[in-house]
């Protein structure tokens, strides 16, 4: 138990100068893999608060962990960890390299393969950049369990408000319903 607990510090622990800092990727994030148990997310970054609401369904809870970055949540749906949510202060990265507050052209420019979509509740520049990276992505709503990507969630102002990763959850608008 005490080198899990070593290697989770070490997984989630800033990057020294020159070495390469744990990156967000549609994957997971550190010690965390999309599809992972919630016992093993527990484990490795922490569960819920014992004070948070679980009023909004037991199938799904949206929270963050004390093991990890500030910024960061997982969301479980059925007791599997689903999507990894970056918002403000985060100043974690993607693979790609974009992290919140970015600008948003320069995130759809950097990935030519990634679908735009209008925002669901607000008006342009605010928008969705969705890239896939596995599963049968081929649909408008991607619903392969398998199925891993990021997509950016950009606000009015035209900048990265928010980056989803994991399964086809990163597509819920409103996290748990």
């Amino acid at each position: 138990m005490r080198i899990l607990a070593l290697l989770i510090l070490l997984a989630c622990a800033p990057a020294e100068e020159g070495s390469a800092a744990a990156v967000l990727t549609p994957g997971g994030f550190g010690p965390l893999t999309i599809g992972m148990p919630a016992t093993e997310v527990a484990l490795a970054v922490g569960g819920p608060p014992g004070t948070m609401r679980r009023d909004v369904s037991a199938s799904c809870e949206a929270y963050h962990p004390e093991g990890l970055p500030e910024g960061m949540s997982v969301m479980i749906e059925n007791q599997r960890l689903t999507r990894i949510t970056l918002t403000a202060p985060s100043a974690v990265e993607t693979e790609d390299g974009f992290k919140v507050g970015d600008d948003g052209d320069a995130v759809e420019a950097a990935l030519p393969d990634a679908a735009v979509t209008p925002h669901k509740y607000e008006a342009a520049p605010s928008r969705y950049v969705t890239i896939w990276a596995s599963g049968d992505t081929e649909a408008p709503y991607v619903t392969d369990e398998d199925g891993r990507g990021i997509r950016y969630v950009v606000d009015g102002s035209g900048k990265v408000a928010a980056i989803d990763a994991g399964g086809p959850s990163i597509q819920l608008v409103e996290g748990c319903l």
